[in-house]
């Protein structure tokens, strides 16, 4: 490999998205288990113990940065079971990669 190619790979790996856990347990949820709410997306997460409690903070930042780097995506809207507004329900894009 030529000195280009090799500053050129370490360029790119520099600058791909880096994702914890967290992303890639809400990415695997979506993807295993189909399109969810935040709300739902958290309440998998208690339940599989990924996050401790439910707290929609352990889970929307996430979904806002994997929206950024084209992992997942909004598809849908469906009325929320605790507050009865209409919410997003997020979607994996599929043939993604995650990097840790």
């Amino acid at each position: 490999m030529s000195i280009t190619e090799e500053t050129r790979r370490a360029a790119h790996e520099d600058i791909k998205p880096k994702f914890g856990p967290r992303a890639k347990a809400i990415y695997t949820a979506l993807r295993e288990h189909g399109d969810m709410t935040a709300e739902e997306l958290t309440d998998y997460l208690v339940e599989q113990q990924v996050i401790p409690f439910f707290d929609l903070n352990y889970v929307r930042p996430r979904l806002t940065e994997m929206k950024r780097a084209r992992m997942v995506d909004t598809v849908d809207t469906k009325k929320s079971r605790r507050s009865g507004k209409e919410t997003a329900v997020w979607s994996a894009i599929p043939n993604c990669w995650i990097k840790n």
